[in-house]
This record gives structure tokens, C-alpha cells and sequence, in this order.
């Protein structure tokens, strides 16, 4: 903007994401930006062909579905400014961390838990997956909180199995 010091760009950048994103992705070069950091808005402003930004429409029925799936996954719903695909992704991360490699093989998984745990351990896009999916695992065309009973169930049976190989390894 005009009069305006081209160092406060970013910061400006930098605020709007903070107060207003919620239901947003940001992509560099097509790749999903999993962690942003200050200088991440100083790029965004210099190069702003790089940067892509996905938003979807914030309703009720959406941040719902994202902060129960928050929820499913860390036992933590996010706080009312948090964004909500990010929070969701980290949620899933953290939860995939602790499910160990012979887990991830094991073929005493149910089968939605498998296909649920395949989905998760290869989808590279947080707004794909739990937008289309995840969802779709359980039959659902979209994002619906009706489906995070069963992502609860299967991500369940996983711990289960997890558990199962913790205590194998100790005896």
C-alpha cells in the first residue's frame, strides 16, 4: 500500500493470518506449508507467485467436524482463533507418531482401521485429507461430524494394537 513501509508488509501478512484464518491452507509450490514461521510471511511477500492459499469456507458444520476431529486425535479441542486445518494436522501427526512401524504392518487391524491408518500415513495434504479422505473411509462425500465416532473406533483398535506390540517388546 501506498506510504506504507515495505518491512511492514509482512507483519501486516503475518496478523490478518493470525485473526482471521481458521479454515485455511497455505502452500508453497504447491507443497503444504506444515509449519509457519515469521520469516514464512517475509517469502509470502517476495514471492508471492510461490505461495498459494486454500480457503474453505468457514461454516458451522465444517469447524465443527474440524475441532471434533481435533479432538479424536489429542483429546484437545482447539481454542476459538486456533486455525483449524492446522491444528487438525498436527493432532494426526502426533497421534501417527506414536504408532510404531510393526503396527502400521500388522494385519490384526480391523479393516477401516487399516484403510484408516493407510490414509493417514500417506496423504502429503492436510486440506485433502481430512476434507475428502478421511471422510471417505467411512463413506462420507465430505467433511461430517457423523463420521468421527468411527474415526474414534478405529483410531481405538490402533492403539490397541499398539499397546499389544508395547507390551510384547517388554516381555
Amino acid at each position: 500500500p501506498i506510504g506504507l513501509p515495505a518491512a511492514m508488509t509482512p507483519l501486516l501478512v503475518a496478523a490478518g493470518y493470525k485473526q482471521f484464518a481458521r479454515t485455511v491452507g497455505i502452500y508453497r509450490e504447491g507443497v503444504y506449508e506444515p509449519d509457519l514461521l515469521g520469516f514464512q510471511f517475509d517469502q509470502m511477500v517476495l514471492q508471492p507467485e510461490a505461495f498459494t492459499v486454500r480457503v474453505a469456507h468457514a461454516e458451522l458444520r465444517l469447524t465443527h467436524y474440524l475441532r471434533e476431529l481435533c479432538y479424536a486425535f489429542s483429546h484437545e479441542h482447539p481454542g476459538p482463533h486456533e486455525e483449524l486445518f492446522r491444528r487438525a494436522h498436527d493432532a494426526i501427526q502426533r497421534w501417527r507418531a506414536t504408532v510404531p512401524d510393526g503396527a502400521r504392518r500388522t494385519q490384526k487391524l480391523d479393516p477401516v482401521a487399516q484403510k484408516m491408518l493407510g490414509v493417514i500415513l500417506t496423504s502429503a495434504d492436510p486440506l485433502e485429507l481430512t476434507l475428502q479422505r478421511l471422510p471417505g473411509v467411512f463413506g462420507a462425500e465430505g467433511p461430517d461430524t457423523a463420521v468421527i465416532e468411527r474415526v474414534e473406533q478405529a483410531r481405538k483398535a490402533i492403539d490397541e494394537v499398539r499397546d499389544l506390540f508395547a507390551d510384547e517388546a517388554v516381555e
